[in-house]
């Protein structure tokens, strides 16, 4: 019945067009409507909006928030707690804000340590950038670590302050992003009740961050409407123009680094083999297989230099002792973001001799110190 209805009704319409036909031509054809009515009654479709980077980077950052744990490397009774959370803050003047993740689970199991990883996005690339650059913070037991983190109010990355609470004396390093590496500088020493010039400094320009779950979207949807206000709220205070020529040890954060009893010592940054860190020292491979193919970052003092470390055995105390290189990372897979990039350069780096050590084995680099516990770039 409804195919029969569906033909009548088709029928009809045919038989007043022909009727209408049919009138037409005893009469003169109605004028037709200018072109400029008939387009005016099509109403013009609007052209799409154009998104900003930053809205961009929202959709890339929503993927990264659906499944966080893939930019963390945790052992499997510390995922079985997993919890993540994150933030969004603007480490440099770009308008596109960093992500930052944190990782945090049951204290039995993460002794209260939480973990924080940036992730970067790529405008050109439209891509996600991970650095893969793990930031500790937290409170590890009575007389432990602790760790905090705070943002740069004048956008100028984040400010990540570590202390040994039994001793109550740390340092802050500044965190910052150079293209798709994360830099870390060492920017004055801090003790825990005592107040300083430079700790007073740090303290203005420091901005908590607002940690949010990862299910709750309401940040996220702020990027992506491109209503983000930027966390650079503030304008850095004038400070003194240096020369383009000044050495890298005359940096403010060097002369820090010495006034908290670090050492600062500049040569430049080799990103090596065993074979290579043997080559530059004039010396052969200590022991076969030594040159198993992971990544020494060391720093050439270009002759030799005096360091002080604790011994390599253990013993109490630290002495001094003439060295040619610095160890400042050993690593299978390759140079961290801190140093990659920077083969070639000449840096100034800090080491505390308290936990930098002498070697007490033929290990590579054979009798340099072992500063891979406190070495930080200071200019």
């Amino acid at each position: 019945m409804k195919r029969t209805h569906l033909t009548a009704t088709a029928l009809l319409t045919a038989a007043l067009a022909l009727g209408a036909t049919g009138c037409a031509s005893e009469q003169e054809k109605p004028e037709e409507a200018p072109a400029e009515a008939a387009e005016e009654s099509v109403p013009e479709e609007e052209a799409p909006a154009v998104e900003t980077p930053a809205q961009r980077a929202a959709s890339a950052y929503h993927a990264a928030l659906a499944s966080p744990s893939f930019f963390f490397e945790l052992e499997e009774a510390m995922s079985a707690s997993a919890t993540f959370s994150y933030a969004f803050v603007n480490m440099n003047e770009d308008e596109i804000p960093q992500l930052l993740l944190k990782a945090s689970g049951d204290p039995a199991v993460w002794n209260g340590i939480e973990i924080v990883r940036v992730v970067l996005y790529d405008a050109e690339e439209d891509t996600l950038v991970d650095p893969g650059h793990d930031i500790q913070i937290g409170v590890a037991g009575a007389g432990g670590y602790r760790g905090s983190l705070a943002y740069s109010a004048y956008g100028d990355g984040l400010l990540h302050s570590e202390f040994s609470a039994g001793t109550g004396e740390g340092e802050t390093k500044r965190i910052t992003v150079d293209g798709h590496r994360i830099d870390e500088t060492f920017v004055a020493p801090v003790s825990i009740g005592r107040e300083t010039a430079e700790s007073a400094r740090l303290q203005e320009e420091s901005r908590e961050i607002t940690w949010i779950d990862v299910a709750d979207p309401s940040a996220l949807d702020t990027l992506k409407a491109g209503e983000w206000q930027t966390t650079a709220v503030a304008e850095a205070p004038a400070t003194p123009t240096a020369s383009a020529t000044a050495a890298p040890e005359a940096s403010d954060a060097a002369a820090a680094a010495r006034a908290a009893g670090l050492e600062v010592h500049t040569g430049t940054l080799r990103i090596l083999d065993a074979q290579g860190v043997c080559d530059l020292l004039g010396e052969q491979l200590p022991y076969p297989g030594a040159n198993d193919g992971s990544t020494y970052v060391v720093l050439d003092l270009g002759g030799e230099q005096q360091v002080t470390a604790r011994p390599g055995d253990g013993s109490p105390g630290v002495y001094t002792n003439n060295a040619r290189l610095l160890l400042l990372e050993h690593s299978p897979q390759g140079a961290s973001s801190t140093w990659s990039g920077k083969d070639g350069a000449r840096i100034a780096v800090s080491i505390d001799p308290e936990t930098s050590y002498w070697p007490s084995d033929v290990s590579v680099p054979v009798g340099q110190p072992n500063c891979t516990r406190s070495a930080a770039i200071v200019g």
